[in-house]
């Protein structure tokens, strides 16, 4: 659960740098397709970059470390309860509680448009396909169903309002709204995950506007049209509707166009990712700037794989034995509850002593330093062999500390 809490912050960091850097440069700017394009690329961007953190190695260890042995687990009673142990569950679970309120939500409103276009009429216009609605409903559209009322049908204002929605329709701008509706769901509790959708909304209605306007529709005239639409009953936030963000479209529709200078600044879109996965990386220990350790003389070098590895006297039945027999259960564990992995490394050495012993990821409360006692008790290994020499040999031994 740990690790899907930091995806969700990583996740949400990402989103939260590009949509300002959105809001501070590309908003103002008349490139509609270009905005339109930055916000799904870094949208999933920064959806999926997080989540190679569960694929790429950790620097702490499991870049370092390729040999370990089975787990060695310690089992304890906790003698005292500890109601405190569940406090981390309580935003855990109201994640989850939420996450579920409004993923149903949105199942609900899809229904709802299916059901709109089973329970009502349809016409099909030049190969436009047309739902019609009850009175009172403001035009909007999903993929490729444009849905609007028979007044509106015989309105004056008809052909724009088509030619409108049909922008939406060929630019597929369904898809966007829904991909941006489940990032908004799962990272309910950021608020740029919610102006994020809003922002992908508006560069939808900036693009349709700029059509209508460009094949020729009088600015005035496709104005006055969007007032007389202004109110009324919305298909929902899971589609384009004609007539959201009225008073921002009209400073869109405007504004003087933007120079070609200002296709420069979407160039910097580029360092940013790769500065965030930097980041990530740096986070996840997955980047670190810790030097590699010099070995010295070549001969005495530590290796991580030879052809015969070390062996324990009596075989990993008996390194369990020795690891189980000695392991005590720290007090100070049982009293916080607190249960986990602890990977201790050591080198076995030529003469098949165990040195350098040392704790890769602990968990504290006492359980490292137990764990790491316990592997400077150890006798004597059979040494490892490469190409029938004998060789320094680095392995990793987790001790899983769990209470019944």
């Amino acid at each position: 659960m740990n690790s899907f809490i930091t995806y969700l912050l990583q996740s949400s960091l990402c989103l939260t740098v590009f949509l300002l850097f959105y809001l501070l440069f590309l908003k103002k700017e008349t490139y509609y397709s270009g905005n339109r394009a930055y916000l799904i690329i870094t949208g999933c961007f920064s959806v999926v970059i997080p989540i190679f953190r569960f694929l790429l190695p950790s620097a702490g260890y499991a870049k370092e470390i390729t040999y370990f042995m089975a787990p060695v687990f310690v089992a304890g009673t906790s003698k005292v309860s500890n109601p405190w142990k569940y406090i981390p569950l309580i935003p855990e679970t109201i994640y989850f509680v939420v996450l579920t309120l409004l993923l149903l939500k949105f199942l609900f409103r899809l229904m709802q448009i299916f059901l709109l276009i089973k329970n009502n009429e349809s016409v099909n216009l030049k190969g436009q396909k047309i739902v019609l609605l009850e009175k009172g409903n403001t035009p909007f559209s999903f993929f490729n169903i444009i849905f609007m009322t028979r007044e509106q049908m015989m309105d004056l204002s008809f052909d724009k309002i088509i030619a409108h929605e049909k922008m939406h329709t060929q630019q597929f701008h369904s898809v966007d709204i829904l991909l941006f509706e489940l990032i908004k769901i799962i990272q309910w509790f950021n608020p740029f995950a919610w102006k994020f959708k809003k922002e992908i909304e508006a560069q939808h209605e900036f693009s349709a506007d700029s059509g209508i306007i460009s094949d020729g529709t009088n600015l005035n005239d496709y104005k006055n049209v969007l007032l007389a639409y202004s109110i009324g009953i919305v298909g929902g936030t899971i589609t384009n509707n004609f007539n959201s963000l009225l008073k921002r479209r009209f400073e869109m529709l405007s504004i003087k166009r933007s120079n070609a200078l200002g296709k420069v600044k979407f160039l910097f879109t580029l360092p940013l990712m790769v500065f965030l996965i930097f980041l990530i990386g740096v986070v996840n220990g997955s980047i670190s700037f810790a030097s590699e350790s010099k070995q010295g003389d070549p001969k005495d070098k530590i290796v991580l794989y030879c052809d015969h590895m070390p062996g324990f006297p009596g075989g990993e039945d008996g390194l369990f034995e020795i690891m189980k027999d000695n392991l005590v259960y720290p007090e100070t564990a049982k009293r916080a509850g607190i249960e986990g992995k602890v990977y201790v490394s050591f080198v076995v050495d030529k003469d098949g002593s165990v040195t350098n012993v040392e704790i890769l990821k602990g968990i504290g409360a006492g359980c490292d330093e137990e764990a790491e006692r316990v592997v400077n008790l150890m006798p004597k290994w059979e040494p490892g062999r490469d190409k029938g020499k004998l060789v320094r040999v680095k392995i990793a031994v987790p001790v899983v500390f769990s209470l019944k």
